[in-house]
């Protein structure tokens, strides 16, 4: 099982290496911001996944990791947030659209609520509301974006 999840990662890693690069090489060529923001949306994205990948194979970094995120999840609150602005950032440059003051909220809260989150007493739900508050600003700017294009005539 160690050896598939070793094949998952490096696979992941792969992919999210080819579309920065190729976000990057897009980026310098047209020399459009939007592209240059898929760049940056898949290099945090492989920060994560290294993050991730080191929690489960390496029991040392597993634990010091855990301990930091029960204080002070910082390096994952910068990483969900990255990722949330980003995705407003690409969700409203392939509409077309500004972005709206709902969008900006939607992002203060969800920063809000991950900087309060370590307050909570330790328990499954801490861990719980950290990461659900991050796919409810998925789904909200999913559901945003799948509107737009229903309605754009």
């Amino acid at each position: 099982m160690d050896i598939l999840l070793i094949i998952y990662n490096i696979g992941l890693f792969i992919l999210f290496t080819v579309v920065t690069t190729l976000g990057i090489i897009t980026y310098l060529q047209q020399k459009r911001p939007f592209f240059l923001t898929i760049a940056f949306l898949f290099v945090f994205l492989i920060i994560n996944n290294i993050l991730i990948y080191l929690t489960e194979q390496i029991p040392w970094f597993s634990d010091g990791f855990d301990q930091i995120f029960m204080t002070t999840p910082s390096p994952k609150t910068i990483l969900l947030v990255a990722h949330s602005i980003f995705l407003v950032l690409i969700l409203d440059a392939a509409l077309q659209a500004k972005i709206q003051t709902w969008q900006y909220l939607l992002i203060i809260v969800q920063t809000t609520v991950l900087l309060f989150v370590p307050m909570l007493p330790n328990h499954a739900f801490k861990v719980w509301i950290f990461y659900f508050t991050s796919e409810i600003v998925r789904f909200a700017l999913a559901t945003y974006g799948l509107y737009v294009l229903k309605n754009i005539e």
